[in-house]
């Protein structure tokens, strides 16, 4: 009897040695070197929902519409505070950029362009045909997947059309001319990332032009002026918009 069970005891034993050994059969429990450095650790940890697109592209194209509302200012150096002009306009316009994944964010370089509504004095003075072309580089660091923060700035080009109606006395200061000076802005936002491919976007910008001299035609006189502006931008940033859905 104790014969026959111890029997049956080592046939089971066997029996169960043989299945677990088939059921590992081809594992291999401790991975190589090599299968290690397969692994891309970045790309498991790199915020997708401001950074990539759906297809874990690194770098892609956006274009960008913009409005937003422009306190702009028109100071006249030397000249008495009352004279300078002071408003608030509506702006508008668009960019184009490139945005390139970084560790919790991405890179931003675009060409930006906007037109701003004119400003004028009491006096009869004003700019109008307020125009800026910058290239910027912005930085977006991501708060959560859908949520985060960016600043930076940019360099280009602007200009305005400078006009006065001003009669004081026997003296009289007519002109209508064109500046374009070196532009540049400042400033930063938030963004909300409403799918992978669209992100929306309201931001400040400080933006000023270099001072201008003018040489008034009536009287061959010279004045000094300088635009800058605070502004409050919208924007919806548009990722590889003509590419269709997957």
């Amino acid at each position: 009897m104790r014969t026959s069970i111890g029997l049956s005891l080592a046939v089971v034993a066997l029996c169960c040695q043989t299945a677990v050994a088939s059921s590992f059969e081809g594992v291999n429990m401790i991975p190589s070197a090599a299968s290690a450095q397969d692994v891309d650790i970045g790309a498991l940890l790199q915020p997708v929902g401001l950074t990539r697109g759906d297809d874990g592209a690194t770098r892609r194209w956006y274009v960008s519409p913009i409005i937003g509302a422009s306190w702009g200012q028109f100071t006249y150096p030397g000249e008495p505070a009352s004279q300078n002009e002071y408003a608030e306009s509506f702006t508008a316009g668009g960019a184009v950029g490139m945005a390139f994944s970084r560790p919790r964010g991405q890179w931003r370089v675009e060409a930006a362009g906007r037109y701003r509504d004119g400003i004028q004095n009491e006096f009869g003075q004003a700019s109008t045909d307020n125009w800026s072309v910058l290239c910027n580089a912005w930085r977006d660091v991501s708060i959560t997947k859908k949520f985060g923060l960016y600043g930076g700035g940019g360099i280009g080009a602007g200009g305005y059309r400078w006009s006065s109606d001003v009669i004081f006395g026997s003296q009289a200061i007519l002109a209508d001319v064109q500046a374009t000076q070196f532009a540049w802005q400042a400033g930063g936002g938030v963004v909300y990332a409403v799918s992978d491919r669209i992100t929306l976007d309201l931001g400040y910008r400080f933006y000023s032009l270099n001072e201008v001299r003018f040489v008034i035609p009536s009287n061959g006189g010279l004045y000094d002026g300088q635009f800058s502006a605070n502004e409050l931008l919208f924007q919806i940033r548009i990722y590889e918009p003509f590419r269709g859905r997957n």
